[in-house]
């Protein structure tokens, strides 16, 4: 016997809740760019550093109305920048410019932190003409600082404007600012990125002679490595030479770049005689600079070399910590040298006394499992407790992740098993992480056994699990299971997805259980979930395959007329609900 729907009822009681209606306008002032930047070619670079006026307004703001007669109208100065700053906090760029342009309207003296902080923000999100109109108002309204044009400079320079960073070299001193070695290294080190090389040189002689802005030695590491690379190294010896003749004494970070520059122009037995050379400097190689060889090496496939570099490095015994190591164990785990990693762990151990960090092991181990090489994973766990690095929760769950995901659940299920012997008690990431292992293999009977065995060990289960769960049980058809689990769900006050919804309702259509269908849609849009097109072609082609399909036809048509779905939705449900009739 058909149960009784009344369309009429059943749309006005659930559909019209999902009505989208328009949202209310918002009429937000859109800030007027004022560019206060010319876009010169190249050809002009010489103008710009030549002239330190070079810096004209094109246009200003409007200039500020007089003062307002009635102090008890005007807002205080402190709640203003309270509310810029939950702009800020919100992430509302827009209204946080909106109102800098208010305030400077008004007359209001602009806070240079807060304003800097969205200078950031505009220069981060690619917006350069924003953040140009806020250093306009700064400028028309209030007093900027060093600290402020270099906050703007490096936002210029991360979006490769670094012809208007050096037409702001004018525009500081035009304000009252002189440029600083920061600003002037933020802006080489920008043209050295850029391939700029020669403007590097002339943009560093013009700080000097018309600030009085000295290089320093990031200027010359940065210098120095753009040369080596695009002007070879008999250039950036000299210039290593110019810097010592000028009492700048090179350190580890000025011969780091020079080996990496030399690296990247693809000139490594040049960059590895030099590290061998560099004790006749006075200085040991460091393991930055190692390290950049190293990866030259491997990239360039020179596996005996990698072999003789490792050994040298581990023979002058130069400094290294956990970042370095992970750093080259990395490397080699990715060019599958597993095993020279796992050998540099070790030597590291025995000859500096390092423990390896979680990190440094889960890569190995993980790398062993990538290559189908589970005995040697096992070794090494074995390896790493022998030396007090037993594996956490972190390793073992990295080792869970890796054998599913290469296949090995069985080994999974086993190590599992294993860890609360070895005094690892498994968290519910463990039991999911071989739980979904068993899924993707087709044994959710033994997937949900587990899951079970960790609910009764009270363990919490999140949202994934459960939806997980739920998914797999209306795969197999077991939908009186899928409620139980929904239920259990509930009961732990986890609230589920609109995807869950979905699986769910799908599970229940499937074995044409309409009423309860209903009574989910209806808790679904109590809890503020919008139904999609998803939502409604489960139910709308469920009702169709119990025999409403007259009923499923007219609420789709009222669904489209009321403009709750698309006229595309429309002709996709419709023509499902057709072939079923």
């Amino acid at each position: 016997m058909k149960i009784q729907i009344s369309m009429a009822t059943f749309l006005s009681e659930f559909f019209p809740h999902c009505l989208r209606l328009p949202p209310p306008s918002l009429n937000f002032a859109k800030p007027t760019l004022f560019l206060c930047f010319s876009n010169k070619p190249y050809s002009n670079f010489n103008s710009i550093l030549s002239n330190t006026n070079h810096y004209q307004k094109t246009s200003s703001p409007p200039p500020p109305p007089p003062p307002k007669s009635n102090p008890e109208c005007t807002p205080d100065p402190t709640h203003l920048d309270n509310r810029l700053r939950r702009f800020l906090l919100g992430r509302k760029y827009t209204d946080a410019l909106s109102l800098v342009e208010s305030m400077a309207n008004q007359g209001y003296k602009l806070n240079i932190v807060l304003c800097s902080d969205l200078i950031k923000c505009f220069s981060s999100s690619g917006k350069i003409d924003c953040a140009c109109r806020v250093m306009d108002l700064i400028e028309s309204y209030s007093k900027p600082n060093n600290f402020l044009y270099n906050v703007f400079i490096t936002g210029l320079c991360h979006n490769n404007r670094v012809i208007l960073a050096l037409e702001t070299l004018g525009r500081m001193q035009v304000h009252g600012c002189r440029p600083n070695i920061l600003t002037g290294n933020i802006i080489v080190g920008s043209l050295c990125h850029c391939g700029m090389l020669d403007l590097a040189f002339r943009t560093v002689d013009h700080l000097e002679q018309s600030y009085n802005c000295k290089p320093n030695l990031i200027t010359y590491t940065k210098l120095v490595q753009s040369t080596v690379v695009e002007r070879g190294t008999k250039e950036g010896m000299r210039l290593l030479d110019d810097m010592a003749s000028k009492g700048i004494i090179p350190d580890h970070s000025t011969y780091n770049a020079v080996v990496q520059g030399m690296c990247m122009a693809g000139r490594v037995d040049e960059a590895w005689k030099f590290l061998v050379r560099l004790p006749a400097r006075g200085f040991e190689p460091h393991v930055e600079a190692y390290s950049a060889l190293l990866q030259a090496l491997l990239e360039s496939e020179r596996w005996i070399d990698v072999d003789k570099l490792i050994d040298e490095m581990l023979e002058r015994a130069c400094e290294i910590n956990n970042v370095h190591l992970a750093q080259m164990v990395k490397m080699l785990c990715q060019k599958t040298l597993t095993d020279k990693a796992w050998s540099l762990i070790d030597q590291a151990h025995k000859r500096w006394g390092m423990r390896p960090d979680a990190k440094c092991r889960n890569m190995v181990i993980f790398a062993y499992i990538k290559e189908g090489r589970l005995d040697l994973a096992t070794n090494f766990i074995q390896h790493m407790t022998s030396i007090g690095c037993a594996p956490d929760i972190v390793t073992y769950n990295t080792i869970l992740s890796g054998l599913c995901k290469h296949g090995f659940v069985q080994q999974a299920l086993q190590i599992l098993y294993q860890m609360e012997a070895v005094g690892c008690r498994p968290n519910s990431g463990s039991y999911y992480l071989v739980a979904k292992g068993l899924w993707i293999n087709g044994d959710f009977a033994k997937a949900a056994n587990l899951l079970s065995q960790m609910l009764k060990k009270g363990l919490k289960a999140d949202e994934a699990i459960y939806s997980g769960l739920i998914s797999g049980f209306c795969k197999e058809g077991l939908i009186d299971e899928a409620m139980e689990t929904w239920s259990l769900m509930e009961e732990a006050g986890i609230t589920p997805t609109k995807a869950t919804y979905d699986t769910l309702l799908q599970g229940l259509a499937k074995v044409r259980r309409l009423v309860e269908v209903i009574d989910l849609f209806e808790d679904m849009l109590k809890k503020g979930l919008e139904p999609n097109e998803k939502t409604y072609t489960i139910i709308l082609v469920g009702m169709a395959h119990m025999g409403y399909v007259l009923e499923a036809a007219d609420i789709v048509k009222e669904l489209g007329w009321k403009n709750v779905l698309s006229k595309g939705s429309v002709k996709r449900i419709r023509g499902k609900i057709t072939r079923i009739s």
